[in-house]
């Protein structure tokens, strides 16, 4: 198994993509035809052309790649992380390009997770080798530092993937500077935990269409309380706060007729709420929450869609799950929509940012207006 991902744009979005796949002579073809497209010279040094019938024999590694192609204006950068075998290797055909390549090969399950190098002027590798180096005097790590600055985007990933590293080299300096290395953990585990990263989306259809419409966003209080001010009528335990603490949420709602019944009318959303609000509860009773959970670590809240729940369906209570897995989305920037009635209906709601379940009551008020 190796962590498998691809990227024309930054290390941070193939890191957001990468998922784990099994090693097969398919992978290696996938892998091999992607290669070829931006570096044919590169691609055709590696060895993979083994008999159809000894393909299944080979005995499988991973590799994560960090390169470059192209001169001047043409120039573009690109990352991957895949499968290869134990008589290739992938790196040798980047080792000769100029402007840097950062290649690596790894045996193991998932020996590649780390995140790729990043090269080019989005964040440079030395702020990352950087980031990610320790030294015996707390002073001059300080110092190192800040030497460099890390744009915002990619602060989670390079966190995650150096975490264990500089946890286990701070636990080797507990014997002569305890306290030091004490002070580093508690920083490091406390400061990677504030940062949660959730999709705030929203969707009349399904949660597929959300992730499509939606953008990847580091919660903060600002992101809470505009859901909360706008959702407010819908649940009035949705109140404001200035918390530093976040989790994820993923809400399935349809809309009840006053006598109960169901209109058809249903609405999808992920994104974030604080940590200590009951977002699953209070809401009301023209509301049916057919499905809602919160959960607190990176995507966590990316599951698979799941078939629209029958009308009448019990609420959900709020109960905190930890199912994190990659995504793949755009960095986490504003996004603007334009949502449009069926039919060639008048009412049309244009550029309505998408801050999560606080656009859900204007999209089913709009439905329930197209419907009469």
């Amino acid at each position: 198994m190796c962590n498998v991902c691809w990227s024309l744009e930054s290390a941070i979005k193939c890191q957001t993509s990468s998922k784990s796949e099994p090693c097969s002579p398919e992978q290696l073809d996938a892998t091999m035809s992607r290669m070829r497209l931006i570096h044919p010279s590169a691609a055709a040094e590696q060895n993979l052309s083994a008999p159809v019938g000894e393909r299944h024999l080979q005995q499988f590694r991973c590799f994560t790649l960090s390169a470059s192609t192209g001169k001047g204006e043409s120039k573009s950068h690109f990352y991957a992380k895949g499968c290869t075998t134990e008589s290739s290797d992938p790196c040798s055909g980047w080792a000769k390009e100029k402007g840097g390549a950062s290649c690596s090969l790894c045996t193991g399950n998932n020996c590649n997770s780390p995140l790729p190098t990043e090269i080019g002027h989005n964040a440079p590798a030395e702020a990352k080798k950087k980031a990610c180096s320790s030294s015996s005097s707390a002073d001059v790590g300080v110092t190192r530092t800040r030497q460099f600055t890390v744009h915002e985007d990619y602060k989670p990933a390079i966190v995650s993937a150096c975490l264990k590293q500089i946890v286990l080299k701070a636990m080797n300096s507990i014997r002569t500077e305890p306290f030091a290395a004490v002070v580093l953990i508690l920083v490091l585990v406390v400061g990677n935990g504030l940062a949660l990263w959730c999709h705030n989306c929203l969707s009349s259809k399904g949660f597929d269409e959300c992730e499509l419409m939606g953008d990847l966003l580091e919660c903060n209080s600002t992101v809470v309380n505009a859901n909360h001010d706008a959702l407010v009528a819908n649940n009035p335990t949705l109140i404001h706060g200035n918390g530093t603490n976040f989790k994820c949420y993923r809400i399935e709602v349809a809309r009840l007729y006053p006598n109960k019944t169901d209109t058809g009318l249903r609405g999808y959303s992920r994104g974030c709420t604080f940590l200590n609000t009951s977002f699953c509860d209070g809401w009301v009773s023209s509301l049916n929450v057919t499905s809602c959970n919160t959960c607190t670590t990176d995507y966590c809240d990316r599951n698979p869609a799941t078939p629209t729940a029958a009308p009448g369906s019990t609420t959900s209570a709020s109960s905190p799950v930890t199912a994190s897995s990659p995504v793949t989305a755009s960095s986490p920037v504003a996004s603007t929509t334009t949502i449009k009635p069926a039919g060639g209906g008048a009412n049309v709601l244009t550029q309505i940012s998408l801050t999560g379940l606080g656009c859900l009551s204007l999209l089913l008020v709009l439905a329930a207006g197209r419907s009469n």
